[in-house]
């Protein structure tokens, strides 16, 4: 249990000048990420002091957490973007068969979709720190002294409150779609880069080890989608979808095609989820799988608010509502047939 458990401060040197007694018995090596060092702290009856409130502890660490993870989703956005420059510009510059080979069509492929797990990454994450903007401005609005109130008083509270569910949803689906865009587009950046993306020295293979670490610190992927299920319980889900499906009624005059296509990923999502959440094991079991198809329908909808900024953006766009679509109708169906045996084929795989 963590009931009871206390954060506490533990300095090198006490109030009184003393030493005390807390010492780095080493520093760890790692894989990767050598720009921030990992170490063993050793505690020989040391002093620290009380932060927070008594038995408050891991609530504390809990919070402190949920805002790293946008930081640590930032984090592997922008290694996967640098991933993808570099893997582009290589790809740029290599000939072979008489050409560079970002004109051979699977090389062409593997870029545009690196390129889009990328803008899918950057969108939700977005959309997720606004959100978390605009709710610590409520909250400190709200706080203040002030009378001359825009909206009333119960109203920014209601909104704050609907606000702060949908960003508890949102945080551990960014989290968990960022780091794991890093590390597929990182491990796909080596392959661009053939033999010379496999050298320890090259900046190919930096950043992948690099990325690897993002999809752990701060609760591991599995962990961020048993977080987001745990929301849905709560009923985060349905107004996070009502409030998608009024967003698709202003794009639908421009893009009738794909509003209509996510208006299906939605649905299949809502007939769904009743088959997942009628057993705890099954729910854990389909966990990310449903996450990935909330993130689709999520991403699918910024995208397509974008598609008419550029050519490249409503190519994109449209590239992602059909790829992602199918997989959504296809995990629907996973998830629709009821099939918990797969949990008694691992235990028989496993040898439990």
């Amino acid at each position: 249990t963590t009931n009871g458990l206390n954060l506490m401060l533990c300095p090198v040197t006490l109030p009184d000048g003393s030493k005390n007694t807390v010492s780095v018995s080493r520093v760890e090596e790692k894989m990767g990420l050598h720009g921030s060092p990992t170490c063993a702290v050793e505690f020989d009856h040391a002093e620290a002091f009380l932060l927070g409130e008594r038995g408050n502890g891991f609530r504390a660490m809990l919070d402190l957490m949920n805002a790293a993870r946008l930081g640590v989703a930032a984090q592997g956005l922008g290694i996967a973007e640098a991933a993808y420059r570099q893997a582009r510009a290589h790809a740029a510059d290599r000939v072979q068969f008489g050409i560079p080979i970002i004109q051979q069509p699977l090389i062409k492929s593997m870029l545009s979709q690196m390129a889009m797990e990328i803008e899918a990454a950057r969108a939700l994450l977005y959309r997720t720190a606004a959100l978390s903007d605009r709710m610590e401005a409520t909250e400190i609005y709200l706080a203040s002294d002030r009378e001359d109130y825009e909206t009333d008083r119960v109203t920014l509270q209601a909104e704050l409150e609907s606000g702060q569910q949908l960003l508890r949803f949102l945080t551990p689906l960014c989290k968990y779609l960022a780091t794991e865009v890093a590390n597929d587009v990182s491990r796909r950046g080596i392959q661009i880069h053939g033999g010379s993306g496999f050298m320890a020295e090259s900046s190919a293979a930096h950043y992948h080890v690099d990325s690897i670490i993002t999809t752990i610190y701060e609760g591991t992927s599995e962990i961020q989608a048993s977080f987001a299920l745990k929301e849905m319980g709560k009923g985060a889900l349905d107004p996070a979808l009502a409030s998608l499906v009024q967003d698709l009624k202003s794009l639908r005059k421009n893009h009738p095609e794909q509003v209509a296509q996510l208006n299906q990923g939605i649905a299949d999502i809502g007939n769904a989820l009743p088959t997942m959440l009628e057993d705890i094991s099954y729910a854990m079991l389909n966990s990310k799988r449903i996450c990935d198809m909330i993130i689709s329908v999520m991403v699918g909808t910024e995208l397509l608010f974008q598609a008419d900024a550029s050519e490249e953006k409503g190519a994109l766009a449209e590239a992602y509502i059909n790829r992602k679509m199918l997989e959504v109708e296809f995990n629907a169906k996973r998830i629709l047939s009821g099939d918990a045996t797969r949990l008694a084929r691992y235990d028989k795989i496993l040898g439990l």
